[in-house]
């Protein structure tokens, strides 16, 4: 006997797929207009323009718009859509208090386990930022993150890893946000100034010194963010924020 196919139809409800590939192309693209400033804070994410722009269905778009959301670039509002998050100052602070956290663990974490050849690459990380003079500023800021990076890698702890990859996302958006001036010289300034401290802690083994250095860095870059967010919501305002 040869059963009908079509009486199970509506029995259950499943997503159609489509090719991951494709939405993680998708992704990208929505992540670089999203932190281009293309879109204005609350503006709405227009699905279908994108779609048609991009040749694809809304599918893609769709499901590329609920990662943005679940790395907190979106908000999503039903029968409405997706928006472009807007970040206030507590929304900001949150995210320094978080970073401030888990920076902190997973350093105290990486003055034991890193090794030789670890600082070596936070050196060379350093270095790397240090010389960027020809790179536009959120380029320079991939650096600056990349050197933090080598800290939560060599906690050895893959959740302060991934807390930290994740982090990152929003920490770019939050630059973009603000609709900054592009200022290279400054944010490579501030990292130059600072960032000494946290490699000879390192050096040094000395897990307090690594912790006091790391809680001035993000203190100092938070209070620069917090100053420079009041401004461009001003009436008027322009200002550059670095959320580095």
């Amino acid at each position: 006997m040869v059963s009908d196919d079509s009486s199970w139809e509506g029995k259950a409800h499943i997503e159609r797929l489509v090719p991951v590939n494709l939405v993680d192309q998708v992704r990208e693209e929505l992540l670089r207009l999203i932190l281009s400033g293309a879109y204005s804070a609350h503006e709405r994410l227009p699905e279908a323009p994108i779609a048609r722009q991009l040749g694809v269905s809304r599918g893609p778009v769709r499901e590329a718009a609920r990662q943005l959301e679940k790395r907190g670039l979106l908000r999503f509002q039903p029968r409405r859509g997706f928006f472009i998050k807007r970040y206030e100052l507590a929304d900001v602070e949150g995210l320094y208090q978080y970073r401030e956290c888990i920076q902190i663990a997973a350093a105290r974490l990486a003055v034991i386990k890193m090794t030789s050849a670890d600082i070596k690459d936070l050196k060379a990380r350093a270095d790397e930022a240090y010389a960027a003079t020809d790179l536009a500023e959120l380029d320079l800021l991939d650096l600056i993150f990349n050197f933090h990076r080598v800290i939560f890698t060599a906690s050895g702890n893959g959740r302060f890893l991934q807390a930290y990859d994740d982090l990152v996302w929003e920490l770019r958006q939050v630059h973009a946000a603000v609709n900054a001036r592009d200022d290279p010289a400054a944010t490579r300034e501030f990292f130059s100034a600072y960032a000494p401290a946290i490699i000879a802690a390192f050096e040094e083994r000395d897990a307090d010194a690594v912790e006091q250095s790391i809680k001035q860095y993000l203190q100092v870059s938070l209070s620069d963010v917090a100053r420079l967010l009041e401004i461009s919501q001003s009436e008027g305002g322009d200002a550059r924020v670095t959320a580095r």
